[in-house]
């Protein structure tokens, strides 16, 4: 059995289109479980509609919380994990089974998005697309997670790129010899974010691919401090089993 799980929160626009699309599936033994944590919208009252296993959290904790909450609640062999803002493509579930039948030394797979995203803008599109990229080309491996996605190294290299060249801005006015340093940096974002930002500027045009590269740097920077944060804080933040 095939237990879908899948956590909402104020989830109730996404959930006729996301259901609809799993139980279009040609699947019988799948369970479908719903985790809601704590929804001040009428997500709960629509989930009912549906043949799923509803649970609802105590409190507010968060989507990790909510879907391990669903793992010890399920049955099946398979665990799926879904977000509430997603529709499954026809023959997806049916693919996962069949290849976890084929390969029953596999762990674990990962689905890939289309690139088209569901919500409307720019930066949806562009993560759509910079989560295609990443995964399209990548083999899935046994035995151990698979370097995909956000976690390839080009993505690292480009991040610490754009984050040390943001600092060595500020420090530029009282060094001016500083500024080949940022020059090379800069060299340094942009080729390693040439695989996605080729494949954007093909598919979307120039403009687009133009937007997304100031967009990457500002993540870059962004996630750097978000890391730098979170080893600082580590040793005194409460810890707590979810």
């Amino acid at each position: 059995m095939i237990s879908i799980i899948i956590p909402t929160y104020n989830s109730s626009k996404f959930i006729p289109d996301l259901l609809g699309s799993i139980f279009k599936q040609a699947v019988d033994d799948i369970e479908v479980i719903m985790v809601d944590d704590r929804s001040t919208d009428n997500t709960v009252e629509l989930v009912k509609q549906y043949p799923v296993r509803l649970i609802e959290m105590e409190r507010n904790g968060g989507p990790a919380k909510a879907r391990n909450k669903g793992v010890r609640e399920a049955k099946g062999d398979i665990i799926f994990f879904l977000d509430s803002d997603v529709i499954v493509l026809e023959g997806t579930i049916k693919a996962v089974k069949e290849y976890f039948q084929r390969n029953p030394s596999a762990k674990c797979v990962i689905g890939i998005c289309d690139t088209m995203s569901l919500n409307k803008g720019f930066v949806p599109h562009y993560m759509a697309m910079f989560e295609y990229i990443h995964l399209i080309g990548t083999p899935v491996k046994e035995k151990k997670l698979d370097n995909a996605g956000p976690t390839e190294p080009s993505n690292g290299i480009a991040a610490l790129s754009a984050f040390v060249s943001y600092v060595l801005m500020f420090l530029l006015p009282c060094a001016p010899v500083l500024k080949n340093a940022i020059i090379f940096l800069l060299i340094i974002f942009f080729f390693a974010n040439l695989k996605w930002w080729n494949f954007m500027r093909k598919e979307a045009g120039l403009f687009f691919a133009v937007k997304a590269l100031f967009l990457n740097y500002f993540l870059g920077i962004v996630s750097i401090f978000a890391a730098m944060y979170g080893v600082i804080s580590y040793p005194f933040a409460k810890k707590e089993i979810i």
